[in-house]
């Protein structure tokens, strides 16, 4: 027998503590994790399998969809701090989050043309997931590009026409991927570009990353975020320590500046 449409969505309806690896144990940064500010909160998934109410009631109705892959669930963050759920605020018909955890940009495709039968679109909005995943066999699967066609050739057959659209941050991506969605999207952002600077607390800037730039005569990362005078490579243009400013509790997806900025950025282009 055939999945309907409808049927094919109705994957999971569950609440759980942490996903992926948003946990102490696997999150990038453990420090981070423990000291970044919002805690208190659940995954809450739908009978549908998404993170947000139940869509039934819509079907048939206007919506607008929002599709990607965890930076759209918002992995690592509540719900309303997602970019679906700061989109909603400028619209008055619902936007739906249709995020799917590991998902690819065919994974993205094919909700895409699943959720078209069952609801009246409005406006698509995408954050396009990683290149090289793909979905085989119904399992969502990370692999080399030397084992694929050209990530960006597979993409190009996923990629939805008039769809307002963006890209996950820059440190997801190859620089060859870099440059080719440079020169594709004018309103391509970094939503997490920010550096540390005098204003900016110590405690949020990544051990992780601080001890990948540290030269020798740097203090050590305790030493930094206890009060010590930083060493002025810190200030450069080659060295400018990153922090985690726009980073949620995992170390690795947004927080809700970082979402506001591509909510934002998204809106902007409907106009």
């Amino acid at each position: 027998m055939l999945l309907t449409d409808l049927d094919y969505f109705k994957i999971a309806n569950k609440i759980t503590k942490y996903l992926d690896f948003d946990s102490p144990e696997n999150c990038l940064d453990p420090d981070w994790f423990q000291k970044y500010p919002v805690q208190d909160y659940d995954y809450r998934f739908n009978s549908w399998g998404f993170r947000g109410p139940e869509y039934e009631k819509y079907l048939g109705y206007p919506v607008n969809l929002c599709l990607g892959c965890d930076f759209t669930v918002n992995v690592g963050g509540p719900i309303d701090h997602s970019w679906p759920s700061l989109l909603q605020e400028q619209f008055n018909i619902p936007c739906l989050n249709l995020g799917i955890v590991n998902g690819g940009n065919d994974t993205i495709r094919i909700v895409y043309e699943r959720a078209c039968k069952l609801f009246d679109v409005q406006n698509t909005f995408v954050v396009y997931s990683w290149f090289r995943r793909r979905l085989t066999t119904t399992r969502f699967e990370s692999l080399f590009e030397e084992l694929h066609e050209n990530n960006m050739v597979y993409f190009e057959k996923q990629f939805i026409q008039d769809a307002y659209y963006n890209f996950i941050p820059p440190y997801c991506l190859s620089k060859e991927e870099l440059d080719y969605v440079g020169n594709m999207s004018e309103f391509y952002i970094d939503p997490t570009l920010v550096y540390w600077n005098n204003n900016i607390p110590r405690q949020h800037c990544s051990r992780r990353r601080y001890n990948e730039l540290k030269g020798e005569e740097w203090p050590t990362y305790d030493e930094f975020i206890a009060g010590v005078e930083p060493h002025p490579d810190v200030y450069t243009d080659q060295f400018r320590l990153s922090c985690l400013t726009y980073n949620n509790r995992d170390g690795h997806h947004l927080s809700l500046e970082a979402n506001q900025k591509l909510a934002d950025n998204l809106y902007n282009q409907t106009k």
